[in-house]
């Protein structure tokens, strides 16, 4: 690479980082949503990607007996924190003293994404129940990811 051409900064965002605080998080809550009860959404994406329904019953059929001992909020309210940990490690790691106004701008993005899919719920716009707890998660999951940014930040080099 010469010394003309840029190199891309993905701020602290390495491969470790993005594993543990981005990917992990997101194949639990995906977990997750395939042990509890009810059908959501996610198995719509799998039917759009090829995965048989079949295949999916049987994986949950198997995986009942562990969602029985569970408690509700792992099921209600954990994939939800967790997607809004991810997204928010995504962006705020990619910014990550870059520029405090671009970081504030996407974070705002990361909340109103989250908020909005709720208020969308509440009147109908998209399926599902409009659920203030589930704000609140959002938030408490967002504050995490900030706070595991700055504690990650100390260590960037």
């Amino acid at each position: 690479m010469s010394s003309k051409q840029q190199q891309l900064d993905f701020g602290i965002l390495t491969f470790n980082f993005a594993v543990i605080n981005i990917l992990l998080p997101i194949i639990i809550g995906g977990f997750i949503y395939l042990i509890r009860p009810g059908s959501v959404l996610m198995f719509e994406w799998f039917k759009s990607i090829g995965i048989p329904g079949d295949w999916i019953v049987v994986l949950r059929n198997h995986l009942i007996i562990v969602t029985g001992t569970l408690p509700d909020w792992v099921g209600n309210y954990l994939p939800d924190a967790l997607w809004m940990y991810s997204f928010s490690c995504f962006i705020g790691g990619l910014w990550y003293k870059k520029s405090r106004l671009f970081e504030v701008f996407w974070f705002s993005v990361v909340m109103t994404v989250g908020i909005g899919f709720e208020i969308a719920q509440l009147f109908q716009f998209i399926p599902g129940t409009f659920d203030v707890i589930d704000i609140i998660t959002y938030l408490i999951a967002a504050y995490i990811s900030r706070i595991v940014i700055g504690y990650t930040g100390r260590f960037y080099i």
